[in-house]
Formats: structure tokens, sequence, C-alpha cells
């Protein structure tokens, strides 16, 4: 929306906002990009297919952090009313994940073999590679949305440069991972989510640790 009468539009913040989310994006698709370059359109097919089963599951959780924790974070005033609401999600979050990871980790061959029979063969190992990734993913949501919740502008600035820098990360682990196939492609991306999860809970720490006055609630533009 535009700015209230008198008050200044803040560019650097909108800019930083849809960098985190351009970043973020772009770190979601990486494996797409990479896996046919490094290993083999055949390797793609095989990861569509564990993304399709294992991964869309934790995307839509990872959605759902965004969705649910981001206003409630912006509503908290203390400082311990946010650790006490992310500490809360967070329970919940990590145990909808382990339900769901327990399910897929036993289930997905069976899936596969229902809708493609023996076209498509994935090991427990590349399932537990994605259940490791799916993982990853939403704590790096978990941290994004904190910053984008209860950070200053100057933090927006510092994470849409530390997600363009996991991204080079995520890139360089794929291709020393790609040696041991896709399994270890899946691997090798995990180092840019742990980066990207490192700076937006280094970034949040001291809005959960400093005074309630710390962030401008009035001027925090709303993009999301």
């Amino acid at each position: 929306p535009d700015p209230e009468p008198g008050e200044e539009y803040n560019w650097a913040e909108a800019v930083s906002y849809w960098g985190v989310a351009g970043g973020a994006l772009f770190l979601h698709h990486l494996d797409r990009l990479l896996t046919p370059e490094l290993l083999s359109f055949e390797a793609l097919a095989t990861f569509n297919v564990l993304a399709a089963i294992v991964g869309a599951p934790f995307h839509m959780l990872e959605l759902g952090v965004g969705y649910t924790l981001l206003p409630r974070l912006r509503r908290a005033v203390t400082p311990s009313e946010r650790r006490r609401l992310i500490l809360r999600e967070g329970m919940v979050t990590s145990a909808a994940y382990l339900g769901m990871a327990i399910v897929l980790l036993f289930a997905t061959p069976w899936i596969v073999r229902l809708f493609v029979g023996d076209k498509y063969v994935l090991s427990t190992g590349l399932i537990v590679a994605a259940l490791y990734l799916g993982l990853l993913r939403l704590s790096s949501g978990y941290a994004k949305t904190i910053v984008k919740s209860i950070g200053t502008t100057a933090d927006l600035i510092k994470l849409n440069v530390f997600s363009w820098v996991s991204i080079v990360l995520a890139a360089a682990g794929a291709a020393v991972g790609a040696a041991w196939g896709l399994e270890g492609l899946l691997y090798g991306l995990g180092v840019g989510w742990i980066g990207h999860s490192a700076a937006g809970f280094g970034l949040g720490l001291i809005h959960l640790r400093g005074s309630p006055n710390q962030v401008e609630a009035t001027g925090r533009l709303e993009y999301w």
C-alpha cells in the first residue's frame, strides 16, 4: 500500500524485502536448475518425483509458518512475548514435521510404485536426504519470518545480501556433492540453506533479547 500522508516511502526496505523473497525463491528452485547440469535429465526426473511426494508437504508447512507467525510476531510487544510465541510455534511445527517425516519415510516407496510402477526407484538414502533438506528449508522459513516481522530496515538489507550469498554456497555445495549422485547434490544444497538460516536467526536474535522499543512498529511497511 501507499505510505500515509507525510510518511516517506522506504525504498531501501521495499527493495530489500523483495530481494529476500526473490533470493529465497531462487534458492528453492536451484535444485531443479543444477541437477541436469551437474548430473543428468534422468536424475532431474527422479528428483521431480521425489520433490512431488516428499518435498511438497514441507513446502506447504514452510508457507504456513510465514502466514501465521509473521502477523503474530508483529503484534508481540516485548522480547519475552516473541520468545514464547516462537517457542510455541516451533514445537507445533516440529511435531508436524516429525509426524510427516515418519509417514513419508515408510510410505514414499509404496506411493511411487502405486503411481509410476518400477520406472523410478527412490532409495531410503535419497528419501532421508529430501527429509533433511525439508527440515533446513523449514528452519530457513522461520529465520526469514523473524527478520521480516521484527527486524529493522538494516536487518532486511543484510538478510537480502546473505540470501544471495547463500545461493552461491548452495551452488558450490551441490557441485561438490554431485560427485556422490543426486543424494550428495541434495546434501550439498543444504549448505546454502544452513547459511541462510544462520544469517536470519543471527539478525533476529537481538530483537529477541533487546528492549521492546527497538523495533519501529509504526514504521514497517506492509508488503506481505
